[in-house]
């Protein structure tokens, strides 16, 4: 990926504890905002896996609760996806951002599936 999108700084793809079967999920971290855009602006990733060639598909991780990107000093937990943003935004921020924009939604991150059982 560093060739394609600029340098990776971590990679890990997720298995499962017993058996060391991947997941079907992994983690991308790139040294700077440049490499992060370009690789979710090009959505997929092809990667040669031996003889098998596969598509992955490369998305933003939603993160639970993290500063807000424009003010720095709210929590948040509302990412924008569109590629003009690309960032976290406080409800303030997010409002006076996209007053022109009302096809950005806010995406979240699901709660743990351990919490949504107990519903």
């Amino acid at each position: 990926m560093s060739l394609t999108f600029g340098d990776v700084t971590f990679a890990k793809i997720e298995v499962e504890l017993e058996t060391d079967y991947p997941k079907g999920a992994g983690c991308v971290m790139f040294r700077d905002r440049e490499a992060f855009v370009a690789a979710i602006a090009s959505r997929f990733v092809p990667l040669n896996f031996g003889e098998h060639l596969k598509q992955i598909e490369l998305q933003p991780y939603l993160m639970r609760l993290v500063d807000c990107d424009i003010c720095q000093t709210m929590k948040t937990r509302n990412f924008c996806p569109k590629l003009r943003c690309l960032k976290f935004m406080c409800d303030m921020c997010w409002k006076q951002a996209h007053v022109d924009m009302p096809e950005h939604q806010p995406q979240v991150r699901s709660p743990p599936l351990r919490s949504r059982d107990r519903r």
